[in-house]
Order: C-alpha cells, then sequence, then structure tokens
C-alpha cells in the first residue's frame, strides 16, 4: 500500500504531465507478461446484459459484455492490432478479444462472466493489450470502470413454425476456458462490405440473409431487388409488406407480414432456406446456394435450376472458413437448450470473420442484438454488434459449441447446427485498357478514343466514358467481350483532361476505371498571325488577378479567330467581320489592363505586349 507521501508524489506527477501535454499519457505505466494497459476509456466500455429470453425479460444478469471502438482504440494507443485480455476477481474473462489490422468495421465486442447478479454500475478490472495472443493472464492492477446496461434477445429462429411460448429458464453465462495451444496456429480472415440491419423482435433469420444479400450486392454488385432498411418501420395493417429487403424475405420464408417491430414469430429454418431460393429465382445464374448441417442429407429444394447444394450433415469449421476465404456470404445458425436439455429456440446471423487463435476456432458475426428493444432510437442503430465467440465440440457429440455465449442448459452450451452460404457466379468485367488516341487536341474539334477488357463470364458489355471535363458519353454498347468500343467528344474547356473508360456486363456488374489518358485542349486559331496563342497560358503564374484576366483574354482571341469566322487566311468571313473585331479590341484593352497594373510582374507584362504588337502589327 502506498504512503501518503507516495500517493502526493503520484498526483503531483500527473498534474505536471497534464500542464505539459495538456492529455495524460496513453498508457499506464505498467505492464503484465508484455501486456501494455491501456488508460482507461481509450475505446473500451462494459456493459451488463439484461436478457429478453423468448418473450421473458431477465435484467441484471451475470453476463457482461466488452465492446471496443477499433479506431478509438488504435488512434489512442498507436497499435494497428492486438488482442485485448481481461482479468477481474473472476479470473482470465476476456481472452484475446482480436483487434484485426485494417478491421473494417468499427466495434468488435465479446461476453464474459461478469461474476455476479444484481445491478452492476463499476467493474474492478485489468486489461493488457497484447500484439500476439496469449495462452494466460494470470493477475494484473484492478481499475474501475463504470458499467452500462446493454439488451440482449436471441431468439428467432426454429426447427418448427412457433410463435415463442416455452417457458425459459434464467439464462447465465457459458464461461468455458478456450483450449489454447501456445504454439499453434493464429490466422484469421475478415470479409469487407457487410452490412447490418436493425431487426424487429424475433426477425434475425430474414435480417441475417438480407445482410449478406446485400453483401453480395455491395461486394460483387450481385443485383438484389429491394433495399436493405428496417422491414417493419414503413407497414400498414393487412398490407403487404413494404419494399425492404427484410421485409420481403418476411413474406417469402412465411414469417408473415410484420405489423410491428414487437411481433413475436420467429422463422423456421426449413422455410427460411425455401424462401431464400424463392427470393433468388429471378436471378439463379448469378447465385448459388450451399449448407451444411440441418436440412436433411441431401440438396434441397423443390427447383431442379436453383436449388441448395448439400455438403454434410454436421457443420464443420474448415468447410466454414474455406467458404469465408472464398468470399461467400456464410449465414450461421445456433440452438439452445433449457434446464433439461431440451432445445428452446435458436439464432442466426451473417458471419464477417472466421479463423483461428492459438488452434482455436473463432468467428465474428454481425447482428441485432436487440432485436427491436429499443426505443426512441430515430437512426435505427441501437442493438447493431459485432461479436466474437470460439468454437469447440465441448461435449465432444461432434456439434461445435459458441462458447461464452448465454446460455440456460449448464451442461449443454448452444451448438451450431446449420451453415448456408451464398456464391456469386457473376463476375464484373476486367479493368479495361486505358483509352487510346491523341494527347493534343484543338479546341471545339471532336477527336475519337478506343478501349476495350474483356468479362470472365464472357457477357456482352456496356463502356461509359468519363471525358475529364464534367461530361460522360453514357453507355455505349452492347459489344462483345473483348471487342472494342470507340467514341469521340469536343472539348470547349483549354488546359489537361483525364479520359478513363469503365465496362458493365449484362447483369449490372461494373469493371473498375481504366487508367487514365491525359489530353490537352488547345485553342483553335488559323496560322494567320505567326504566332502561338500558348504563350498566353504559359504566362499564368497562379495569381488570381493576372490569371482571370489571361482566361478573358483567351476566351476574347479563341472566339475572334475561330477558323469558321474566316474565309482564308487575309479574309473574313462578312457576316462575323464586325463581331471579331470587337472581341480582338475586347482581347487588346484587357492586355493593356495588366500592363498597367503595377501587381503585375515585368515578365507577364512583356507577353502581353509582345501579343498586343502581333494584334496590332
Amino acid at each position: 500500500m502506498k504512503s501518503k507521501l507516495e500517493k502526493t508524489m503520484s498526483a503531483m506527477l500527473i498534474v505536471v504531465m497534464i500542464l505539459l501535454t495538456g492529455t495524460l499519457s496513453i498508457w499506464n505505466l505498467q505492464t503484465v507478461e508484455g501486456a501494455a494497459v491501456p488508460a482507461r476509456y481509450q475505446g473500451i466500455s462494459f456493459y451488463q446484459v439484461d436478457y429478453q429470453w423468448n418473450g421473458s425479460i431477465y435484467p441484471d444478469s451475470d453476463t457482461g459484455k466488452i465492446v471496443v471502438d477499433v479506431e478509438i482504440l488504435k488512434r489512442e494507443t498507436g497499435l494497428d492490432s492486438g488482442y485485448v485480455n481481461c482479468y477481474t476477481r473472476q479470473g482470465w474473462v476476456v481472452q484475446n478479444l482480436i483487434v484485426i489490422k485494417d478491421y473494417p468495421y468499427k466495434t468488435t465486442s465479446m461476453f464474459f462472466d461478469l461474476g455476479s447478479f444484481g445491478d452492476v454500475r463499476e467493474i474492478w478490472i485489468h486489461i493488457g493489450i497484447t500484439a500476439d495472443p496469449t495462452d494466460d493472464l494470470s493477475g494484473g492492477t484492478l481499475v474501475d470502470y463504470p458499467v452500462s446496461d446493454a439488451v440482449y434477445n436471441p431468439a428467432g429462429a426454429d426447427d418448427e413454425p412457433v410463435i415463442f411460448q416455452k417457458t425459459p429458464t434464467p439464462p447465465k453465462t457459458g464461461y468455458f476456458f478456450p483450449p489454447f495451444e501456445p504454439l499453434a496456429l493464429s490466422y484469421s480472415y475478415t470479409q469487407p462490405h457487410h452490412p447490418n440491419v436493425q431487426a424487429a423482435k424475433h426477425q434475425c433469420v430474414p435480417a441475417a440473409y438480407a445482410n449478406n444479400l446485400q453483401y453480395l450486392e455491395n461486394r460483387y454488385q450481385t443485383p438484389i431487388s429491394h433495399d436493405l432498411e428496417p422491414g417493419w418501420n414503413q407497414l400498414l395493417i393487412g398490407a403487404f409488406p413494404d419494399y425492404s429487403l427484410p421485409a420481403q424475405l418476411d413474406v417469402y420464408m412465411d414469417r408473415g407480414p410484420v405489423i410491428t417491430p414487437y411481433q413475436e414469430d420467429g422463422t423456421n429454418f426449413s422455410d427460411a432456406l425455401h424462401g431464400i431460393l424463392d427470393y433468388t429465382l429471378p436471378i439463379f445464374p448469378l447465385v448459388k446456394i450451399r449448407h451444411q448441417g440441418l436440412a436433411g442429407g441431401s440438396d434441397f429444394g423443390f427447383n431442379p435450376l436453383h436449388r441448395s447444394y448439400h455438403q454434410g450433415t454436421t457443420v464443420d469449421f474448415d468447410f466454414i472458413l474455406d467458404e469465408m476465404e472464398k468470399g461467400h456470404a456464410v449465414t450461421l445458425l445456433f440452438w439452445r437448450y433449457d434446464s433439461d436439455n431440451v432445445k428452446t429456440t435458436g439464432h442466426m446471423v451473417q458471419l464477417i470473420t472466421a479463423g483461428y487463435i492459438l488452434g482455436v476456432p473463432f468467428i465474428k458475426w454481425r447482428h441485432d442484438g436487440a432485436q427491436a428493444d429499443p426505443v426512441d432510437d430515430p437512426d435505427f442503430t441501437e442493438g447493431l454488434e459485432d461479436c466474437q465467440r470460439y468454437l469447440v465440440d465441448i461435449d465432444d457429440d461432434g456439434l461445435l459449441n459458441v462458447l461464452s455465449d448465454p446460455l440456460e442448459c449448464p451442461d449443454k452450451m448452444p451448438e451450431v447446427v446449420l451453415i448456408v452460404t451464398l456464391e456469386s457466379l457473376n463476375a464484373p468485367p476486367e479493368k479495361p485498357f486505358t483509352p487510346s488516341g491523341e494527347t493534343q487536341v484543338t479546341y471545339s474539334l471532336p477527336y475519337g478514343y478506343t478501349s476495350s477488357t474483356t468479362d470472365p463470364d464472357d457477357d456482352k458489355l456496356e463502356y461509359l466514358f468519363d471525358w475529364g471535363d464534367g461530361t460522360y458519353s453514357g453507355w455505349l454498347g452492347l459489344y462483345d467481350s473483348g471487342e472494342t468500343v470507340s467514341d469521340s467528344h469536343n472539348w470547349f474547356i483549354l488546359g489537361s483532361h483525364d479520359i478513363r473508360v469503365k465496362a458493365r456486363d449484362t447483369w449490372g456488374a461494373e469493371s473498375e476505371w481504366s487508367d487514365a489518358l491525359t489530353v490537352t485542349a488547345v485553342p483553335n486559331i488559323p496560322d494567320i498571325l505567326g504566332w502561338d496563342i500558348s504563350i498566353l497560358e504559359d504566362a499564368k503564374i497562379g495569381l488570381k488577378y493576372v490569371d482571370v484576366h489571361i482566361d478573358k483574354v483567351l476566351r476574347d482571341l479563341i472566339w475572334s479567330l475561330n477558323e469558321n469566322y474566316w474565309v482564308d487566311e487575309s479574309h473574313l468571313d462578312f457576316k462575323h467581320g464586325a463581331k471579331v473585331f470587337d472581341e480582338l479590341k475586347n482581347a487588346v484593352i484587357r492586355l493593356e489592363n495588366l500592363i498597367d497594373d503595377k501587381r503585375v510582374p515585368n515578365a507577364v507584362k512583356a507577353v502581353c505586349q509582345e501579343v498586343i504588337e502581333s494584334l496590332m502589327g
């Protein structure tokens, strides 16, 4: 225990640090076996979970949740990746919560054993962050953190059409120590582009599938007909559901029209698989569906052209990881069991990460953990979260258990029973070649440019040119894969312009833009004066009062010297003669004003004088 003098000196040191730097140090000056200890509140917060469990409410559970704001933690600590570990009086409670380098999502979280029921307002905890995962965290200085409330409603999937009426058991944290192996593999793969929509109560199945369909559109431009938004906020009683994607899937999956976000109906997994097949039937050449686990031991579906392909009767983690690495959308369903070891309900989520930490399989998923509990939420963001869980078959029954997730049965952790994956079969066109054509063009005259690309699926293609002056060609085609496209353009703005082109296949998938071809538009003048008008362009010096006047002179000269107004190099067209001379007169006046301006450098004045003499001579 510190003496009064030591405490006083510590306080004085903090005051001096604040006076000198304006902030507290990023790190507390302590480490535990190589673990850096972040100062409080730097992107880390804690919650006590209130359960809404099969229609019953269980506040103030013994389940805690840590949430890491990845961007804040990285910014405040200077780390680009690492592992968060926490130790309380319960022991090592948060084990290797991974903060992934270049993680595309805002937060990550994990459940842990809070240690007690009742209203918890603070927790004494030691937090360590290591560059590599650890297989042990035996202690450290405990610091008090505030604890807020969080709602968790992990229900909505079943093996029968049901309105949840089962008598639930109060949930408890499933605290099982992951069997880390110190020298084992640590590896993960994270998919970007996953959205996360707020779900109605027990709408987790349609919401998970809707998120993954939107992922296919975000990443592969797979055409999805409806928008991803909450599927219950625009409905009228008795009306067909709105045009949001989750609401449409409610109908396809026989969940029924969602009249309020608090509707109790869950979704039968078999109806859900039929529903996703029916919804994607219009685009079946673009989407391939696979399943592993439930849904029988064979391919699933009534339409021989569009089925879900069976990948085994038991969920295998290597299948999950392989599908994730291939970029396929992965949906995971797990069951829960009551105190009598009887299944109560399930929950479905979309996966965003899969991998191993010291040999232990783990996943991260995105979902709405509250499922319509929040009120006064105009942004529809309450409950949306990204969670990390370990998958280990702890009871040796051949099924992967979801570690650290709440459970009702003390002897049976939630089990992963079904994986459904969606693969986009349509690849976008390859990046087109850089446009080919002239790199110096004359003001107002047309010039032609060509490009081409190929489509991996040999689809026909359309092309769009960006002319670099704020205008576009519009979509051109259709062209065969590999066929050359050509188009022309007139530039009416002098200077440099970057031409790009992109391609689009018949399913709407677009390529990235090509590399740019830079063209320079120069004035369109006949060779009647014996000098190059571009010397005025070169006279610009970056000063507004100079460059604006020069641009106006160029505009006057370009109009007056346009070859359409001259019969030949010596004779003006009769209709335009007076106008031409008026423009030349305006140009001379502007040049003389520049010469008389004391702010204009002598070099610019000399150019202006030279141009005047050429015009007057």
